[in-house]
């Protein structure tokens, strides 16, 4: 009987040796995940932040578009070199003669398709 008694007193010292080292696994991975998840937390914060300065900053040019949708500006704004008055062919042809000289060939025809070209309509 007293064998027996000893052999459950060993049984169970090694059964509480078993449970302290699984208690102490226990522990230890208990406060990795911890960690890991204050980690997460802390990389979830910054991404909120992150997204938040993001949509910030966006929110003014979808303003802006959203206006111009409404508005759009007229079409001598949106193309203002529709704008530039050139002179006619042949005031053109004498100030191009006078800026280059002699060595000046185009024609008064080679003027008139540059600016028909150009789209600009003869006055």
């Amino acid at each position: 009987m007293r064998s027996q008694l000893e052999a459950e007193r060993a049984s169970r010292a090694q059964l509480e040796t078993q449970l302290a080292e699984l208690q102490a696994q226990l522990a230890t991975q208990t406060a990795a995940s911890a960690a890991n998840q204050a980690e997460l937390r802390s990389q979830l914060a910054a991404e909120r932040t992150s997204r938040q300065q993001l949509q910030t900053e966006l929110a003014f040019p979808r303003e802006e578009l959203a206006k111009l949708k409404e508005n759009p500006p007229p079409a001598t704004a949106q193309n203002p070199a529709a704008e530039v008055k050139l002179p006619d062919a042949a005031d053109l042809l004498n100030q191009l003669k006078k800026a280059n000289g002699k060595k000046f060939t185009a024609s008064l025809q080679d003027v008139e398709k540059i600016l028909e070209s150009l789209g600009v309509e003869e006055s």
